[in-house]
């Protein structure tokens, strides 16, 4: 990896994989020097992303080997978002609950792991329609950027979005 390579991560399980496969080409057509850390929830997404270009693919079990507070965090109770969103979905509150959690988490490792400056996160299924280095040139020299909400700020949204940090 040269010094100009940036670094993204992101995570997902078979649910996402078509939407995190579009994710990938649109950063390959926009600027295919960059490297993506890929957090897979399940065997079959491991299985995919161990064979895509740029892609470091690592699966949830070797995550949780590194990082056991997270296996225990499976435990803790979902949030009242978790449980409106598995009502809609008939999926488990507390697993969409720790893949929520697993994002940040994720992100740490990943800085921490490659000794990065900078990383940026984004949910596995976004695309890219312009240059990913427009992300750069919006931040600037800030520490940070985070994506605000297109709905209301309310109790369950919140004001700022995960999608992309």
């Amino acid at each position: 990896m040269n010094k100009m390579t940036k670094r993204f991560c992101t995570l997902s399980d078979s649910n996402f994989i078509v939407q995190g496969l579009a994710l990938l080409n649109s950063l390959r057509k926009s600027n295919p020097d960059f490297a993506m850390y890929y957090l897979c929830l399940d065997q079959q997404t491991h299985e995919i992303m161990k064979n895509e270009p740029n892609v470091k693919a690592v699966s949830l079990e070797e995550f949780e080997e590194d990082a056991n507070q997270i296996k225990e965090a499976k435990t803790l109770p979902p949030s009242q978002e978790a449980l409106n969103v598995a009502a809609i979905t008939g999926r488990d509150a507390r697993w969409i609950q720790h893949c929520w959690r697993l994002a940040s988490c994720w992100t740490s490792h990943v800085l921490d792991a490659t000794n990065s400056e900078d990383i940026v996160y984004v949910d596995s299924d976004l695309f890219f329609f312009g240059p990913w280095m427009n992300i750069y040139c919006a931040v600037q020299d800030k520490s940070i950027g985070i994506v605000k909400n297109n709905s209301n700020n309310d109790k369950v949204n919140g004001r700022f979005n995960v999608s992309c940090i």
